[in-house]
């Protein structure tokens, strides 16, 4: 009742009372990338909890892994467009040092018709990029902002290995070229949730000059 002066965290609800009485002008805020990664990474860790998830252990396992991934990728998209859209000078770099960019052909009547082309095809041409290739990301985010989208390298390690067992999950249902299963059973989902948000308190922490990853509670599950 208290709500929008105390923050409530409801998953998975729907409003069942009268929507006449209901405010929803209230709830029409924007969301931050980073926030948006930490809600579906909530809610598949939610969904892997649940009583019965094991019964569907291994195609439960290789949806939710693939969801993580989406969602990692819609935050660094969603990142790389809102601050360097925003920011002559990072927009300058990316169109003298990213060649996706650089390949870009405007006609004068484009400009003339669309005063705000450059941005419009900037924000056309990163939608098209695949930010789960994190190689490609790290070179784009370097030139935008001048730092790596890693922390470190068994960051970078861990994160490309992940890589290819999504490959696998996408295009082979969980099974390399050889035939071999990927073991993406809840364990890894759990392990994959914490290093992308991880990641991803990393990368904020590297914009706000704040310790964002004070917000890691726990320490980070092993390799496996």
């Amino acid at each position: 009742m208290d709500f929008p002066e105390v923050e409530v965290k409801a998953s998975q609800a729907y409003w069942s009372g009268d929507a006449e009485a209901f405010d929803f002008g209230i709830l029409d805020f924007l969301r931050q990338p980073y926030d948006n990664l930490v809600d579906t990474i909530e809610d598949v860790l939610e969904v892997i909890r649940s009583p019965h998830a094991e019964f569907f252990g291994s195609t439960l396992g290789r949806m939710a892994f693939i969801q993580l991934f989406a969602a990692m990728e819609a935050f660094l998209t969603d990142t790389l467009l809102e601050r360097v859209l925003t920011d002559r000078d990072r927009l300058a770099r990316v169109l003298a040092g990213v060649n996706d960019l650089k390949a870009v052909k405007l006609s004068l009547s484009d400009i003339l018709a669309d005063p705000e082309i450059v941005q419009h095809k900037v924000a056309e041409e990163i939608h098209k990029m695949s930010f789960h290739n994190f190689n490609k990301t790290d070179a784009v985010w370097n030139v935008a902002f001048g730092h790596s989208i890693f922390k470190n390298q068994q960051v970078r390690e861990r994160l490309l290995r992940y890589v290819g067992i999504r490959h696998d999950c996408v295009h082979r249902n969980g099974k390399s070229e050889e035939g071999i299963v990927s073991p993406v059973d809840f364990s890894l989902v759990r392990e994959v949730a914490h290093h992308f948000k991880g990641t991803a308190l990393y990368i904020e922490g590297q914009f706000e000059g704040t310790d964002f990853e004070a917000g890691l509670l726990d320490e980070a599950p092993p390799i496996i």
